[in-house]
């Protein structure tokens, strides 16, 4: 396990501890002569010891796990656990975005305030802005293999809309805890599920018509909490996939 993963379990226990003599510590007073009496404390202490107790534990949970060994993250939560995590919550209302009426390229939705906690990346975030990441296009550079393939084989060097959007979905449906919700009008979404924790963050994809051969994504938890890593790591992970068929990211490069 290493020294690391020791700490790790020292500080879930003190948690476990620190939530516990919270909880308890309302229910049993010390007065000044000595002797232990027990009050009861009002309702709103003892909600608030509860939440401090659970939130304690979950955290607690999540730390041994992480700590463990990699065949431990299999191991299936108590669904108590799940949903202190945020396993279970709703699609948020900014997933979707719009304007793609009329033949108009459309858009998907910036980032949630920092306010809110959920972590998130987007290429229409402004780009001095640390959620913001580069577009990809799905046209080969001209002097890459796949353009030079597209030429021998009689084409121009490009690629159809149409067959990007087959390649970009069928790489996310072989992605590991991927699901592609919906994809049609140029639009994709895909759930990707904690397999330990059940939480989900949700990745949305745009075919640009305003600029041929762009797709602008967006990744963003629908639960408070960690930072940001997951998001830029899975997109190099499709890309990465993609690269060999021509793609590539565009742009100030910030992943």
């Amino acid at each position: 396990m290493g020294i690391r993963g020791i700490r790790v379990k020292w500080s879930a226990l003190l948690l476990m501890l620190g939530g516990w003599g919270c909880a308890h510590g309302l229910r049993a007073q010390v007065p000044r002569t000595g002797v232990r009496t027990r009050h009861p404390a009002p309702p709103l202490a003892r909600a608030a010891a509860v939440r401090v107790t659970t939130a304690a534990v979950t955290s607690a949970f999540a730390s041994y796990v992480l700590a463990a060994p990699g065949s431990a993250r299999a191991l299936e939560l108590p669904q108590f656990v799940k949903e202190q995590m945020g396993a279970g919550a709703e699609r948020p209302f900014d997933v979707g975005g719009g304007g793609r009426r009329d033949g108009k390229s459309g858009y998907l939705n910036q980032c949630p305030s920092r306010r809110a906690g959920r972590t998130c990346i987007c290429t229409f975030e402004d780009p001095y802005n640390s959620a913001y990441v580069p577009p990809w296009s799905y046209l080969p550079a001209e002097d890459s293999r796949e353009y030079q393939r597209l030429v021998a084989a009689g084409g121009q060097g490009g690629k159809s809309a149409d067959a990007a959007f087959a390649e970009l979905v069928d790489v996310l449906r072989a992605a590991p805890h991927a699901t592609v919700v919906e994809a049609k009008d140029r639009y994709i979404l895909a759930e990707y599920r904690d397999p330990t924790f059940g939480t989900v963050d949700d990745v949305e994809f745009l075919f640009s018509t305003a600029t041929p051969g762009i797709v602008n994504y967006r990744s963003a938890a629908r639960t408070a909490g960690g930072d940001d890593k997951r998001h830029r790591e899975r997109v190099k992970a499709l890309r990465r996939e993609l690269q060999p068929k021509g793609w590539r990211s565009v742009g100030r490069l910030n992943l």
